[in-house]
């Protein structure tokens, strides 16, 4: 069957020439050279005049090979060694693998060898979604990367990146390697906007919080009510379950903390219901509420310290009459010594004056001779 097919091949060819056929004419030079089976040569198309071979179905040009070894699909002025062009929105599409430099049978695209896009245009890389056309990821860098889901019938987890087109911004980095999450515009190496989950421990030099007066309104000073249930806020020491809950990789240290069921019957706003039904608390709400209370504490204080200057000015003035209390005491109680002496001498002389008195009675109680 294939020395048939051969033979049939060769005389169909030597018929096209013969003829004339195919918009060759008998004055070019071009020759069409085919081996018989098993010859180290297949088929050989040489333009001898060393001009363009052109490939044209129904007189429309599909493809070209240049004289300078160019071939071009698509376009009539081929760039490179192999140059697609397309008006459509495919210019190559593969069935399986495609493999650069590489070889093997992987389960998808291998790269062996770099591979550049210019920032010159706006240039991407591409996937499109086959269900309704639209783009499913995109890689855009002449204006860094970013990254997004897909609209239109995409379901599932569908990472994008790219921009420009009808699909949902998630992530971008831009030219300075900042990096923004929910946000097209990040000033920071990390901009979220939206909240962070995180099952351990963040580690910061420091946390700075938004709290600029000009995003604020309806701005109101704490009340001394709200101060005052402070006292009702229990701290607690505890250790997490961690054999329930493997998956969130609690500390098994000791912590030190609040009860969220706790604080929500005093403070509610501090306590947060997550996606998943737990709670959690806003520790850096409370310190608003201690800053309170600790400026009455120091009002509190100051108006201790001046009853207590007022009681130690009457102290001193106290301590000052007993003083002088205890100076007359000396004084009285010297001259109640001296009169206790007086008294002593008086009354020896009284004894004095007695015992004599009693001689002169006896003296005048003698008869007389």
């Amino acid at each position: 069957m294939k020395k048939h097919n051969s033979i049939l091949v060769t005389l169909s060819l030597m018929a096209f020439f013969a003829l004339g056929m195919g918009n060759i004419s008998q004055a070019q030079t071009s020759r069409l050279t085919i081996k018989k089976p098993g010859s180290s040569t297949g088929v050989t198309l040489d333009n001898e005049t060393g001009g363009n071979t052109i490939f044209s179905i129904g007189s429309s040009e599909k493809m070209r090979l240049t004289s300078d070894g160019k071939l071009g699909i698509g376009t009539t002025d081929p760039q490179d060694k192999l140059h697609i062009g397309s008006a459509g929105l495919v210019n190559i599409r593969v069935g399986k693998y495609v493999h650069l430099g590489e070889t093997g049978n992987g389960l998808a695209t291998v790269l062996g060898n770099n591979v550049r896009v210019s920032t010159t245009e706006n240039v991407k890389m591409q996937f499109v979604n086959p269900i309704d056309g639209g783009q499913a990821i995109r890689l855009m860098f002449n204006e860094g990367i970013s990254f997004h889901t897909a609209g239109g019938v995409l379901t599932g987890d569908v990472i994008t990146a790219g921009q420009n087109y009808a699909g949902y911004e998630r992530m971008r980095i831009d030219l300075n390697g900042n990096v923004g999450i929910g946000t097209t515009t990040p000033a920071y190496k990390l901009e979220v906007d939206g909240n962070i989950h995180a099952t351990e421990r963040v580690y910061a030099n420091g946390i700075e919080l938004t709290s600029d007066i000009r995003y604020k309104k309806n701005i109101q000073p704490l009340s001394t009510d709200v101060v005052a249930k402070l006292s009702q806020v229990r701290g607690t020491s505890y250790k997490f379950r961690t054999e329930e809950f493997k998956e969130k990789r609690f500390l098994k240290t000791k912590q030190v903390g609040i009860i969220a069921q706790e604080l929500a019957q005093v403070y509610p706003e501090l306590v947060m219901k997550g996606a998943d039904g737990y709670y959690s608390v806003n520790y850096i709400g409370l310190i608003p509420i201690l800053v309170e209370a600790v400026k009455d504490l120091r009002k509190n204080n100051d108006k201790l310290d001046k009853q207590a200057q007022v009681l130690k000015a009457k102290n001193k003035k106290i301590k000052e009459a007993l003083t002088g209390l205890k100076s007359q005491h000396k004084n009285l109680k010297a001259e109640l010594a001296d009169v206790k002496s007086q008294h002593k001498a008086l009354k020896a002389e009284l004894n004095d004056l007695k015992s004599r008195l009693k001689a002169i009675e006896k003296s005048l109680e003698k008869p007389k001779d």
